[in-house]
C-alpha cells in the first residue's frame, strides 16, 4: 500500500530533533519512529527523564526522580516527586522569551467578527490582572474556580490565571443544561463562577439568562462558600448576587506571582462524557507539559486554531500550544457558519499552520462546493490534526484527491479525556495510509489484547486496546474517590489487574503497523463525533505544562515564527489582522 502522505521536511521537527538528542547522548541509532518509541517504552524511566530536560521547564525546584516507582501501574506513581513549579509560568514562559512584542492569541467570533489580539506582553498583563482579582475575591491554592463560557479570551485568562495561583480551574460550555451545570459543579464544590448568558451559534443570538439563573439560583442552595458568580459581556444583567466581570476586575492591582505546587497538583477537573466507561470524575495534573502531542507534529513556526467548546478537552490540550511559544487563534461560534469553507478562508488569512477539527466537519467540507479551491490555497497549512470519532478511509482519501496540498499531514488521533492526551496517532516521522492511526504515542505501551489478556496486535484482528505500562498522564484521582481509589482501579485495572483498559476496540494493520479504531468494547460512544452525556470529571494534575512529544507526534517545524492555534488553528504569525 502506498503512503497518502510522508513529511517533507523531517529533520525540522521537534520530534527528528529529539530523535537526534537520544542518538546522542545514549549512543544510539535510532532512524525512524518505530525504533524510537521501542526505545522510550523499553527505557521508560530513561525516556520521561530525557523529555523533562528536553521540554525546558520553570521549576522553583527540580525534581528528585522520574517517579518514585516505575514497576506497576497501580497504584498510580508519584511522578516527578520533589518538583515545585506552576502551570502558567511555564505556559507563558517560551513566548516571553523568545517573541514577547508577537501575537500570541487570536480570538474571533463567528463569522470572523470581533476581533482581539494579545501579544506575549499583554497575555501576562492580563492574567496577572485576573489573577489578583481572583486572590483578591479569596480564591487560593486548591480552590474551585468554575466557568459556564465560550472559546471566548476570557475563557482562556481566567484558566491561565487559575493555574497562575496554584487554584484548579474547570469549565462546561453554555449550552449545557441547567440540571447538568448543578450536576458538575456541586460535585466540586467551587468558591468562584464565571458564566456567559449570551451567546453566538449558528447566527443566532442566545439570551442564556434564563436557563443560567435557575443554574446558579441551585447551586448557591448547594455549595457551600460560592458567594462570588461573575457574569461576563452582559453588564445590564441586574440579577442579585451577579458582579460584571468588568466591577470583579476593578480589585486593586496585584503583581503577578506564581504559585508553586507540586507536579502532582491538580491544575483541571474536566467533565467528561463517559465514553471511556460510566461516567466518572477525574484528577488531572500538569502532564500537559511533558505530553509529546505537540513536538511530535510541530517545528518551531507555527500557530493553530481550534473551534472547540470549553466543555471538551481539546480545548484544554489547546492552551498547551501556547508553552511552545505558538499562536493560539480561538474560534467562538459555529464552525459551520456562514458555510463550513468559511473556516478554510479563516485558515488562509491567517496564516495557520496546525488546524484541529473532526472527521464530522470534514465530511462537511466535502459537500462544500467553495471548500476545495480554497483549500488548494492553504500553503501555510502543515498538518490536520482530527479526533472525535474514526476517520473514514474514503474521508482520507479525498483529502488528497486534490483538495488540500500534498504536504499537508492529515493525523487521526485517539485517546481521552481521561488523560488529557493521545494513546495512538499521526506523527511528523511516520507515513500516513489511509484513515490509520499511524503509531503508539511516545513512551505509551499500547497493546491489543484478547479476553483471556493475550497480545493479539500482530494478528490483525479486533481486541482491547490497553497500556502496559505507566504514562505520565494518568488522572491524579478520581475526584470524590475514597482513599484507596476504588473508583479508579474498577474503571481501569478491573478487566486486567495492573493494566490500564480503555475500552477501544482496536485493531493493528500487519503491512504498515498503523491502528484503526472500530468504536467502543463497552458500547459507549456517540457516533457524531463527540462525546455525549457529559457526566464524569477529569482532574488533572499540573504535570508537565509544555507539550512533548507523548500524545500525537505531530511536529511544527523548527523555525523562528511563532503560530497559532486555538478553537481549531494554530497560525505562523505572519499577520493579525481581522481579515
Amino acid at each position: 500500500m502506498a503512503p497518502l502522505w510522508v513529511h517533507p521536511s523531517p529533520h525540522l521537527t521537534r520530534l527528528d530533533a529529539f530523535r537526534r538528542h537520544i542518538n546522542k547522548r545514549y549512543n544510539e541509532q535510532i532512524r525512524d519512529y518505530a525504533s524510537l518509541h521501542r526505545w522510550t517504552v523499553e527505557n521508560l524511566e530513561l525516556f520521561y527523564r530525557e523529555l523533562w530536560n528536553f521540554s525546558g521547564l520553570v521549576t522553583s525546584k527540580p525534581p528528585l526522580a522520574v517517579a518514585n516507582s516505575l514497576a506497576a501501574m497501580w497504584p498510580r506513581p508519584q511522578w516527578f516527586p520533589g518538583a515545585e513549579m506552576n502551570f502558567t509560568e511555564n505556559v507563558l514562559a517560551t513566548g516571553l522569551a523568545a517573541h514577547p512584542d508577537m501575537i500570541a492569541v487570536s480570538a474571533c467570533r463567528e463569522g470572523g467578527t470581533d476581533w482581539r489580539h494579545l501579544d506575549w506582553i499583554q497575555l501576562r498583563d492580563q492574567v496577572a490582572l485576573y489573577a489578583g482579582a481572583l486572590r483578591n475575591a479569596g480564591v487560593g491554592k486548591g480552590d474551585r474556580v468554575s466557568t459556564i463560557v465560550t472559546n471566548s479570551l476570557e475563557a482562556l485568562l481566567i484558566a491561565l490565571a487559575t493555574g497562575a495561583i496554584g487554584a484548579i480551574f474547570s469549565s462546561t460550555s453554555p449550552d449545557t443544561g441547567p440540571k447538568g451545570i448543578v450536576e458538575r459543579f456541586s460535585q466540586i464544590q467551587p468558591k468562584i463562577l464565571f458564566i456567559e448568558s449570551k451567546v453566538l451559534y449558528a447566527t443566532k443570538r442566545r439570551d442564556l439568562r434564563e436557563r443560567l439563573g435557575a443554574a446558579v439560583d441551585e447551586l448557591k442552595t448547594k455549595v457551600i462558600g460560592l458567594d462570588k458568580v461573575i457574569v461576563i459581556n452582559d453588564p445590564t444583567w441586574k440579577k442579585s448576587g451577579l458582579i460584571p466581570l468588568e466591577a470583579f476586575l476593578e480589585a486593586p492591582a496585584r503583581l503577578l506571582k506564581f504559585e508553586q505546587v507540586p507536579f502532582d497538583h491538580p491544575i483541571y477537573i474536566l467533565f467528561t462524557s463517559g465514553t471511556t466507561g460510566s461516567p466518572k470524575y477525574l484528577a488531572l495534573g500538569m502532564d500537559m507539559g511533558i505530553d509529546s502531542t505537540y513536538y511530535q507534529y510541530t517545528t518551531r513556526t507555527n500557530s493553530h486554531t481550534c473551534g472547540r467548546q470549553t466543555g471538551w478537552m481539546m480545548w484544554n490540550m489547546l492552551i498547551g500550544a501556547l508553552s511552545l511559544g505558538l499562536r493560539i487563534v480561538l474560534y467562538d461560534g459555529s464552525p459551520l457558519h456562514p458555510t463550513p469553507s468559511f473556516q478554510l478562508r479563516l485558515l488562509e488569512t491567517q496564516g495557520v499552520t496546525h488546524w484541529g477539527t473532526s472527521p464530522k466537519f470534514l465530511a462537511g467540507l466535502r459537500i462544500d462546493p467553495e471548500s476545495s479551491p480554497i483549500a488548494r490555497r492553504l500553503e501555510s497549512l502543515q498538518n490536520v490534526l482530527v479526533s472525535g470519532s474514526p476517520l473514514s478511509t474514503s474521508l482520507a482519501a479525498w483529502f488528497y484527491a486534490d483538495n488540500f496540498p500534498q504536504h499537508v499531514g492529515l493525523h487521526n488521533g485517539s485517546g481521552g479525556t481521561d488523560l488529557v492526551g493521545g494513546i495512538v496517532g499521526g506523527n511528523s516521522l511516520s507515513p500516513v495510509f489511509g484513515s490509520e492511526l499511524a503509531a503508539a504515542t511516545l513512551g505509551m505501551k499500547a497493546e491489543i489484547w484478547n479476553a483471556d489478556g493475550e497480545s493479539m496486535e500482530d494478528s490483525g484482528e479486533l481486541g482491547e486496546l490497553v497500556i502496559t505500562k505507566p504514562f505520565v498522564s494518568m488522572p491524579v484521582k478520581f475526584w470524590g474517590d475514597d482513599a484507596t481509589g476504588n473508583r479508579y482501579f474498577d474503571t481501569y485495572f478491573s478487566l486486567y489487574p495492573g493494566v490500564w483498559s480503555h475500552g477501544d476496540l482496536t485493531s493493528r494493520s500487519p503491512a504498515t503497523g498503523g491502528y484503526s479504531i472500530h468504536g467502543r468494547s463497552d458500547g459507549v460512544l456517540n457516533p457524531g463525533g463527540i462525546d455525549g452525556c457529559p457526566i464524569f470529571l477529569a482532574l488533572l494534575a499540573s504535570a508537565l505544562v509544555r507539550p512533548s512529544c507523548t500524545t500525537w507526534s505531530v511536529d511544527f517545524p523548527r523555525s523562528k515564527t511563532p503560530l497559532s492555534w486555538a478553537n481549531g488553528f494554530i497560525a505562523v504569525n505572519k499577520t493579525a489582522e481581522a481579515t
